[in-house]
């Protein structure tokens, strides 16, 4: 399969999107922002991840881990607090690193030249005793991720509500 995807599905017919991954998968995919195939495979009743310039590299989640699947804005997420030191800890309570980076950076300065809002697929997984979450940035090679979205699990006790709407505290 070449660089370009032009379809929400593989060849087997299961729903799969390219993003670009941003956290998550440790020493895994090292390359920043490298992009990645997320394929919601129902007869494995798995969440295959593997990357589109390597083929070798591929995670595995089972689906009943996944707890919790969103779009975030970047606004969203840095919405949930006021200060700068609070919305790193926020963000980063929530999403990590990821969370952290960007909370931080939101209360710093002014911004002069709005720039296009990025939009992040969050997925919440149990890891032992634990919660951890797989980022992605979706792109404009995204083809069919509202779908995708649709197909994962949605938590009624996350902060945020079902669907695109504003964060609650």
């Amino acid at each position: 399969m070449g660089f370009f995807k032009f379809s929400s599905k593989d060849k087997e017919g299961n729903r799969e999107v390219r993003f670009s991954y941003i956290d998550g998968i440790p020493n895994l995919f090292t390359i920043p922002k490298e992009v990645v195939d997320v394929t919601i495979n129902k007869k494995l009743e798995k969440l295959i991840i593997k990357s589109a310039l390597d083929k070798n590299k591929v995670a595995e989640l089972p689906l009943n881990r996944i707890k919790d699947a969103r779009k975030l804005t970047e606004q969203q997420i840095t919405e949930a607090n006021k200060s700068v030191v609070g919305r790193a800890v926020v963000g980063g309570l929530l999403l990590g690193p990821l969370g952290a980076i960007i909370g931080g950076m939101s209360g710093v300065g002014t911004k002069k030249k709005k720039e296009p809002e990025k939009n992040f697929l969050i997925i919440t997984y149990n890891f032992e005793d634990t919660e951890k979450q797989l980022v992605f940035e979706i792109v404009g090679a995204s083809i069919g991720w509202q779908q995708f979205l649709t197909e994962l699990p949605k938590d009624s006790t996350s902060i945020f509500e079902v669907g695109n709407g504003p964060v609650q505290l």
